[in-house]
């Protein structure tokens, strides 16, 4: 048994099954993936990857219905300050997480998820690498540059 068929990976949002995929290819069960994903019609593309592969469509559900997970990764809505409800929910709840974002939230403190999310990264912060998301996402336009989020 490799070392990732025994950890459980949470993914926020895989389109096109690509993340899970990939998982795969690293070693991870497909019964220990978890794939958070608001587009019914993205279902069809996770579950051709492996049908063993566990989708959740209410985030709200992972917060209270799920144990630890070892790894998040994932790329979240970016709408208002939704993005920030899903890292507080991977800091809760993953060892290690991987999230790209808007990068807004590390210049401003005077938001309450803000601070709680600040608060959460405290001692757990690993990296953060800022990137200008309009040349990665053709076709679009961020106010600030994106972040990668890394925490463990």
């Amino acid at each position: 048994m490799t070392f990732f068929e025994m950890k459980n990976i949470l993914i926020f949002a895989d389109p096109t099954g690509n993340h899970s995929l990939s998982a795969i290819k690293k070693g991870f069960k497909p019964e220990n993936i978890w794939v958070w994903e608001n587009d019914p019609a993205h279902f069809y593309a996770i579950k051709q990857i492996d049908a063993r592969i566990n989708l959740v469509e209410d985030i709200n559900c992972l917060n209270m219905n799920f144990d630890l997970f070892d790894f998040n990764i994932g790329n979240p809505p970016f709408k208002g300050q939704l993005h920030l409800e899903f890292l507080k929910i991977a800091l809760q709840k993953s060892k290690n997480v991987k999230l790209i974002h808007p990068s807004g939230w590390l210049y401003r403190d005077n938001n309450s998820l803000e601070s709680e999310v600040k608060k959460l990264l405290e001692k757990r912060l690993t990296k953060l690498t800022l990137f200008n998301g309009d040349s990665v996402f053709t076709g679009t336009r961020f106010q600030s540059p994106l972040v990668i989020t890394e925490a463990g």
